[in-house]
């Protein structure tokens, strides 16, 4: 019988895990389904099949077992595999840091050719005079009243994006100049 590889550097693995707090109790949070708050974590011991933490929770020392599926095969696939458990359980813990965004990039030209040039037919469709290319394409698409379906569809559209915007330069920090200029750009 072989002797578990990762289970013999066990004390070494749980000594440089104390330095990562957030990390063990995202751990404990995410992958031991625990949903109470948890003040702190501790590593006891790990092996290639699974890891005990303990942690303690209102005041009480509690342990969470947290299996490795598959399990670890060599001592070098550890540290890509806590990495990566890491960043699955700080996502579904919500405590990812989201990054600040503190310049102002404009969108690709063509993007804005391209908008710039779809409002411009549908401005001239809605408002060209009898007789016209416009008037014609607008009979040949259902008349004025797909034509305000279109303009509703478009200003809903508009609205989300402006919302959607706004919640964007919120989580970013982009602060009120900068969201200024983003809000401006999606005008």
């Amino acid at each position: 019988m072989s002797q578990d590889v990762i289970g013999s550097r066990s004390g070494f693995l749980c000594q440089y895990m104390s330095h990562h707090q957030d990390t063990l109790v995202a751990y404990v949070k995410h992958f031991g389904k625990v949903n109470e708050d948890v003040s702190s974590a501790r590593m006891t011991t790990i092996d290639s099949k699974s890891m005990t933490i303990e942690y303690v929770s209102d005041g009480k020392t509690q342990t969470a077992n947290i299996i490795f599926d598959p399990p670890i095969e060599v001592y070098d696939e550890v540290k890509p595999r806590l990495i990566a458990m890491r960043e699955e359980a700080l996502e579904g813990v919500g405590m990812v840091n989201q990054p600040v965004v503190s310049v102002y990039q404009l969108p690709p030209l063509r993007l804005g050719a391209i908008t710039s040039s779809l409002m411009l037919v549908l401005i001239y469709t809605t408002f060209a005079g009898e007789g016209s290319l416009g008037s014609q394409i607008r009979e040949l698409v259902g008349g004025s009243s797909t034509m305000k379906w279109v303009w509703g569809f478009t200003g809903l559209i508009h609205a989300a994006e402006g919302i959607y915007m706004a919640a964007l330069c919120k989580r970013h920090k982009t602060g009120i100049r900068l969201g200024r200029k983003y809000k401006s750009a999606e005008l």
